[in-house]
């Protein structure tokens, strides 16, 4: 057997027949331990301990079998595709491999023997908590995070004593990579309630005029290649619409990848959507291909298009005009054959004139505008839906619960500016609250709605069906009158507008712009 000397130092010392050669009093020589365990065995014959011989050579044979089975553990962590340092039970480091030294900047002959030589050693917090550390994804000021995600696992032996740290460096490119396996999760599970063909339109729920011309438009423009602009308030059921023209169009079977382009940090929506190239910059140590190479032959839905950077929107009108893309530090353009379908609860005309969102842009998404209106236009669906999600939640949690009469009334009366996805919400509320033949009371039911039925003021949420919020002006001049209105009620009933923002469902950057347009005043401090 000739193993190398490092190699053999760990396999050595570790193994059970050259623990029992040491616990023997016979110190195994690291440049001679097969005649040491060889000499051993020898001594054992002459002295008729025959127990012990077998003991021994059964050690032996374990070992052996292990040599055959064994993992290089240092080619294991050169190849693992972590950035990867290894310390003892004081913090000092013992190995790194050359990933670890290239993100660190650290030579391995001058940082092996020494503590981590960073202002916050992970290291030193993992002897301190006697657990796993992670720095650097809880806005950490760790030094060497730098945007990275740095973690630290503790190895105890088995007395209980710290032997070893594991430390990993999670670069970019792997950030980037785990995200894009979380996407292609989400989005398979997405696909999995998406229904073909014209069973696709039985998920847009109602009887009203304009949800009978949406499915009409459906029928129409899902067959084909055309960008569709869709356009309602949020929760509306916008992405429902969408669904239904993916699951009727030709691309049915390729790709369906959503972005929500106001999730993604600004300054990571170019390479996630665009890609980039190995060396485009630091941490790019791979390819990428972004979601719209993701989606070619497919279909994409670019959800919050309103919120997409201003900077950004050449690339994406490119991407429509040409079909081609350019990933980030690459000249030569990728071709794409992707059908895009975006979605806003923005007013998109509104951005143009305040210079947020550009002309050309919006004039080539909107090829094919589908509008989704709002719950508060079709009244004569609301009680449809209730029903429908009465039915699901009441499956889901084995309830049979109906809708009295009263609470009916109320639902009718109520405006819904969460629209659709607030009525859900309540609606499964009302479910869990409710036992069978003991249904949530009225009164109960007007604190969820947050109003109170016997204090109603004008212009509250609560309207006798059929009847306008408002007397005289147009459909226009009534949402905006409905909508600032909310947004005075929101700051009046909290201390900020970031609160009274998260309160309406919508960013503070809307909520500002609303206030700007509704000329509505807000503290120094609020906008701060």
């Amino acid at each position: 057997m000739n193993l190398g000397g490092e190699k053999r130092r760990f396999l050595c010392y570790n193994r059970p027949c050259f623990q029992y050669a040491l616990k023997e009093g016979r110190p195994v020589q690291e440049n001679n331990w097969e005649k040491t365990l060889e000499q051993l065995k020898q001594e054992l014959k002459e002295t008729g301990d025959a127990a012990r011989l077998g003991r021994l050579e059964q050690l032996e044979r374990e070992f052996q079998q292990a040599l055959s089975e064994r993992v290089d553990i240092r080619e294991f962590c050169e190849n693992s595709g972590q950035a990867l340092c290894i310390t003892d039970g004081q913090g000092h480091i013992t190995y790194m491999n050359d990933l670890y030294a290239q993100e660190t900047r650290l030579r391995a002959s001058e940082a092996l023997g020494k503590p981590e030589p960073f202002q916050e050693p992970i290291s030193l917090q993992v002897m301190e908590r006697q657990q796993a550390v992670t720095f650097g994804n809880d806005g950490s000021r760790l030094e060497l995070s730098n945007g990275r995600i740095v973690s630290g696992v503790p190895i105890f032996g088995p007395d209980g004593e710290l032997r070893h740290i594991v430390i990993t460096l999670s670069t970019e490119e792997l950030i980037y990579q785990r995200y894009r396996e979380l996407r292609k999760l989400m989005n398979k599970k997405e696909s999995v309630r998406i229904v073909e063909g014209e069973d696709a339109l039985q998920s847009l729920l109602g009887k009203n005029p304009a949800i009978r011309e949406i499915r009409s438009l459906i029928r129409k423009a899902a067959p084909t290649d055309a960008t569709i602009l869709i356009t309602g308030e949020s929760g509306s059921g916008k992405e429902v619409v969408a669904d239904c023209i993916y699951g009727m169009s030709r691309r049915k079977d390729k790709p369906f990848v959503k972005i929500n382009c106001a999730a993604i940090p600004p300054n990571l929506l170019e390479a996630e959507l665009f890609g980039y190239e190995r060396g485009a910059f630091t941490g790019a140590n791979a390819r990428k291909i972004g979601l719209f190479e993701g989606a070619n032959h497919g279909t994409i839905l670019l959800d919050e298009i309103g919120d997409f950077p201003l900077e950004l929107q050449p690339k994406l009108l490119r991407v429509l005009q040409q079909g081609e893309l350019y990933r980030i530090g690459c000249s030569t353009p990728v071709k794409l054959d992707v059908r895009v379908i975006a979605a806003t609860n923005a007013n998109l005309k509104y951005r143009m004139q305040e210079g947020t969102f550009r002309e050309d842009l919006y004039y080539r998404l909107s090829v094919f505008p589908v509008r989704v209106p709002p719950l508060r236009e079709r009244r004569e669906d609301i009680l449809g839906l209730a029903n429908y999600f009465l039915e699901m939640y009441g499956k889901k949690y084995s309830r049979a619960v109906t809708l009295p009469t009263d609470i009916c009334r109320v639902l009718e009366q109520y405006d819904w500016p969460g629209n659709v996805r607030e009525m859900q919400n309540v609606i499964e509320y009302y479910v869990i609250c409710s036992e069978e033949g003991n249904e949530m009371s009225l009164e109960q039911l007007a604190r969820v709605l947050q109003f109170s039925q016997q204090d109603t003021p004008t212009g509250s949420r609560l309207h006798p069906a059929g009847e306008s919020p408002a007397a005289g002006g147009t459909l226009f001049e009534l949402r905006d009158n409905y909508e600032k209105q909310l947004i005075q009620d929101a700051l009046r009933q909290t201390s900020s507008a970031r609160q009274a923002a998260r309160m309406l469902g919508i960013f503070p950057s809307s909520l500002y712009r609303k206030a700007q347009k509704y000329n509505i005043h807000l503290a120094e401090e609020e906008i701060e």
